[in-house]
């Protein structure tokens, strides 16, 4: 008894060290409050105009749907003398797009020129600069101002990402394209000997010819091009 005891502790402990961390990946994966299903879910379930109350991050906003995309009123502080309105609700780390009171992209307001004119309010505020001593005013100012810093993180991060893999695909199509044409110069140098080999004839040359030209395109029925035409060598080489 006591050594079935010892022995299905261990198992115990493994099964909750794995809920354990399936939890930690959920939270992590939700730590916005927002995942992917329930932004899926908002459009399923909000209709095109339809006015609704979103809550996330202890704040509640008003939400509606509008040519298909929804939106968020914007009624932070830090919008009041911004042509900012409306929040296009479409990323779920932040990473989202602030439009005027057309739905418009808006471009002049930056999250760097927001989270900057916060920052100064809120500098301004700590100094005296003559704006109200509402604590839940200069709580909102504070919060904003985390909030904005934390979304720029993010989307640096994910542009940061971005780049990283589009330089692994380069140079992934660098070595395959390398890799082809060092197949081409072996053809290459194969139908140089076999034309050396029957010069009269022509076949074999002809039969090179032909193989180099489905090699470099993929697939039969590719053009015959001659020996001596083939592509221009990689960079590189």
């Amino acid at each position: 008894g006591e050594a079935g005891g010892a022995a299905a502790a261990p198992a115990d402990d493994a099964a909750i060290m794995e809920k354990g961390l399936l939890i930690q990946d959920f939270l992590d994966r939700t730590a916005t409050q927002l995942s992917y299903d329930g932004l899926l879910a908002l459009h399923e379930v909000v209709k095109e105009r339809q006015l609704a109350v979103f809550f996330r991050n202890s704040h509640f906003s008003a939400l509606m749907k509008y040519n298909g995309d929804l939106y968020l009123l914007c009624t932070d502080i830090a919008f009041a003398h911004s042509p900012v309105v409306w929040e296009r609700l479409d990323e779920v780390d932040g990473n989202t797009t602030h439009c005027d009171a057309q739905f418009q992209v808006n471009h002049g307001t930056s999250d760097e020129a927001t989270a900057a004119m916060v920052a100064a309010q809120f500098a301004q505020a700590q100094t005296g600069g003559g704006l109200p001593d509402d604590p839940d005013a200069l709580l909102a100012m504070q919060l904003m101002q985390e909030d904005l810093q934390a979304d720029l993180q993010a989307q640096a991060a994910g542009e940061r990402q971005h780049s990283e893999r589009l330089e692994r695909e380069a140079v992934v199509c660098q070595e395959k394209t390398r890799s082809m044409w060092d197949e081409n110069v072996l053809l290459s140098e194969r139908c140089a000997e076999l034309e050396a080999v029957v010069p009269s004839t022509g076949r074999a040359a002809s039969g090179c010819a032909s193989a180099m030209g489905k090699a470099a395109s993929g697939g039969a029925g590719a053009r015959v091009a001659p020996a001596s035409t083939f592509f221009s060598p990689p960079p590189g080489t």
